[in-house]
């Protein structure tokens, strides 16, 4: 079994637009190409309709009444044996209709949910979460950091709210050194060193790697962000602009965990 996915249907698409499209046999869609398609409004299947089967029996009921013994009352239904006039008229007073239940006929509305939007809204409260974790660690540590931090997941709390729409989020101050300047303060730079087991056994090795593991979180956000906002150039300024005041923030990262390892000196050189 094969499966297509949204980025062989991309390329298809970007090739020659389609508005219908019959999956191959033994292929199945990804729940990524699926989406792919019902966001163009492109049929996914191209088959025609069945006719109903009705049973041979069914047909000759409605077709011929006298196949049916009981139909009309055509058969030899036993007929019911008159009741005495005192008996019906007491039947008819003692029995009253039984009271039908009201029903709704408004149909049932269902909301629908935009996923994309949604996907980033969940990144950002994961990460979020993620920032109040990593403090809690460092409180146990180092308090200095801890208060740094602090001050990082209200920039994020910020950076979250514009990007839903609900505020403005401004640009952290760069406290340069050797590698991270104002210039490149706001773009994607590589990790100072890789974290390895060697810091986990560090006097600070609990904070290194809360520090490290909220810092790869971060990471992920951008390309969640591109993804969402793919093909929607409205929203290309801001999606850049929240990516970059998200980029402050792990370089700032960076920053406290070459503190943490050796001090005030810059370990991007070791």
């Amino acid at each position: 079994m094969k499966f297509i996915t949204e980025d062989e249907l991309r390329f298809l698409y970007r090739k020659e637009p389609f508005t219908t499209y019959q999956p191959e046999p033994n292929t199945r869609l990804t729940p990524g190409a699926r989406q792919f398609l019902l966001d163009r409004g492109i049929d996914m299947y191209d088959e025609k309709k069945k006719p109903p089967i009705i049973r041979e029996s069914l047909t000759q009921e409605i077709c011929c009444p006298s196949a049916n013994p009981n139909h009309n009352g055509d058969g030899n239904k036993d007929e019911e044996a008159p009741r005495p006039a005192a008996q019906t008229a007491a039947a008819e007073v003692t029995t009253s209709p039984t009271p039908t239940p009201a029903t709704s006929a408004e149909p049932r509305v269902v909301k629908k949910c935009n996923w994309r939007t949604k996907m980033v809204k969940t990144k950002l409260a994961s990460v979020e979460a993620l920032f109040l974790k990593t403090e809690e660690i460092l409180l146990g540590g180092d308090v200095m950091l801890a208060q740094t931090l602090s001050r990082l997941t209200k920039q994020f709390t910020d950076i979250r709210h514009m990007i839903e729409g609900k505020g403005t989020a401004m640009n952290l101050p760069c406290k340069e050194c050797s590698c991270i300047t104002c210039e490149n303060f706001s773009e994607d730079l590589e990790d100072c060193f890789e974290i390895t087991e060697f810091h986990v056994h560090l006097e600070q090795g609990k904070e290194i790697l809360a520090l490290h593991q909220l810092r790869c979180a971060l990471r992920e956000i951008e390309p969640v962000m591109l993804q969402a906002f793919e093909g929607n150039d409205a929203a290309y300024g801001p999606c850049m602009d929240a990516i970059g005041k998200i980029n402050q923030i792990i370089n700032t990262v960076s920053q406290m965990i070459c503190g943490a390892v050796g001090g005030k000196e810059c370990q991007r050189k070791m």
